[in-house]
């Protein structure tokens, strides 16, 4: 039986999603829970604890988020020729909550490069293929695709909420490593919920392509994670592995997709395209769990009802308002469908990046607001964090749907890992963009003038979002020509 076939639906269930969604929902709601809630806590344990300055916390959270959306491209390949996806997952899994163990661990700075290299070689298998998996839920032209890509999304949101809230809270309140034991604790839940779920999913989920090389292909996976540490702790090296590792990595996928099949051709570069772009997009969205944070920490007035909130807990504004918002966009999308008029991926993409530099002007506008002395109002960055959030389910969720649509079959785990590569190029210029958002050493704490250097930062920051839409407007003709079929 087909793909298409297992996935079909009669016309009268035809908004009906898939029964498997719901694991995979689960899945990754937990796997994220692991992700977010380290990555709430990790920016404030390199200051406040390991005593990191800001330019070396900015750039090895940087190096860290670029290569954890960079392994996808390795991963996608050994899930496309070794493992299937549904071993790819588990095995990805498996190592991911192996880091967050190491990361418990009282160590210091030893423990939490380790730790953040196995999360980086478990990431790999684990993040492209259970977009694959999804994407398998349904046939070339579902017209569910888009909206279940978005229920989807809504997960790996709940568990970062979820993740923030809690374990943001018990790291910085209670005690940094039980923070990271709890976000262990979250990725078992997602491997025992995935493996319930297996009947559910599209039988070519299952399929092994080359058996014998598991175990090989696994352990040469795990020898990396020294190599990756290393990198970690070693800002250049992390600079020329993005520089070398990832242009060749671009490159190659450029290879691929101009030595593809003739039909394919066209859809291949179009995706190259969205890539680019989406660069532009991640470079803005990622500071907000880095330099934004450090600033919110610093320079925002985070009193609500009396109760000061702990700044980590204002990585939980994004997906919160995910939970509240992806339900109505998803609606959104599918009513314009329904009525005939649905709207296109690349008038959602121009949609994300001018949302993303509307964030950034109001970001700059608190940080005005603080350099005069007086800490800025928490609603600034709320209102900012709404337009990133509405810019992200413009972008994100249907660029996932996007890569299921325009891929060839053989191709699609290695086209997941370059959709992921435009988020690890964007990761990696929030990290170097994080360490222009500084004083001279000594001057932190002068909250006024740090408040000024970052305000003189993110108005340029705001005006590369900006720009970048309106590029992005000009091509979007050939963008359409690119992508349609036949």
């Amino acid at each position: 039986m087909s793909v298409a076939e297992a996935v079909s639906v009669p016309k009268a269930a035809a908004l009906r999603q898939p029964r498997g969604l719901v694991f995979l929902f689960a899945a990754e709601m937990w796997e994220r829970f692991s992700f977010y809630g380290m990555q709430a806590l990790i920016v404030l344990y390199m200051v406040k604890v390991l005593g990191f300055g800001d330019a070396r916390a900015s750039l090895t959270y940087g190096a860290y988020a670029a290569f954890v959306f960079l392994t996808p491209i390795a991963g996608g390949l050994l899930a496309d020729r070794v493992l299937g996806f549904r071993r790819a997952v588990i095995v990805g899994g498996v190592i991911i909550m192996a880091g967050h163990i190491v990361l418990a661990l009282p160590f210091g700075s030893l423990s939490m490069f380790l730790g953040m290299a196995f999360v980086v070689v478990g990431t790999g298998f684990f993040k492209s293929s259970v977009s694959a998996v999804v994407g398998q839920l349904y046939g070339q032209d579902d017209p569910r695709r888009d909206g279940g890509f978005t229920i989807f999304y809504m997960g790996i949101n709940v568990g970062a909420l979820l993740a923030t809230l809690i374990v943001g809270y018990v790291g910085q309140q209670i005690d940094w490593h039980l923070g990271f034991g709890l976000a262990a604790i979250g990725m078992a839940v997602g491997l025992v919920v995935f493996v319930w779920g297996s009947r559910h999913y599209a039988a070519a989920s299952l399929a092994c392509p080359r058996p014998r090389l598991i175990v090989p292909s696994v352990a040469a996976a795990l020898l990396a994670v020294p190599l990756l540490a290393y990198l970690l702790a070693e800002p250049d090296g992390a600079k020329l592995m993005m520089l070398v590792g990832g242009g060749l990595t671009y490159a190659y996928v450029v290879y691929r997709a101009f030595t593809a099949q003739p039909e394919y051709r066209r859809h291949l570069v179009a995706i190259l395209i969205y890539v680019l772009f989406a660069s532009f997009f991640w470079a803005l969205f990622k500071q907000k769990d880095g330099p934004v944070l450090l600033l919110v920490d610093r320079a925002i007035d985070r009193h609500i009802f009396g109760f000061e909130m702990p700044s980590a807990m204002f990585t939980s504004f994004n997906p919160f308002m995910i939970l509240i918002l992806a339900p109505l966009f998803a609606r959104m999308w599918s009513g314009f469908a329904a009525a005939g008029r649905p709207i296109s991926t690349e008038v959602k993409f121009f949609l994300g990046l001018l949302f993303a530099g509307g964030c950034f002007a109001l970001i700059a506008t608190a940080a005005s607001v603080s350099a005069s002395g007086v800490p800025a109002s928490l609603l600034w960055i709320v209102a900012a964090i709404f337009l990133l959030t509405c810019g992200e389910l413009a972008l994100s969720p249907v660029g996932l749907s996007m890569i299921t649509a325009l891929s060839p079959p053989t191709l699609t785990g290695l086209m997941f890992g370059a959709w992921f590569l435009s988020t690890s190029f964007g990761a990696y210029a929030a990290g170097w963009i994080g360490t222009l958002a500084t004083v001279p050493e000594g001057a932190a704490a002068d909250m006024a003038s740090y408040a000024a250097a970052c305000a003189a930062v993110y108005f340029k920051v705001a005006g590369l979002g900006l720009g970048a839409a309106l590029v992005f407007l000009a091509v979007m003709p050939w963008m359409r020509r690119l992508q349609a079929h036949g």
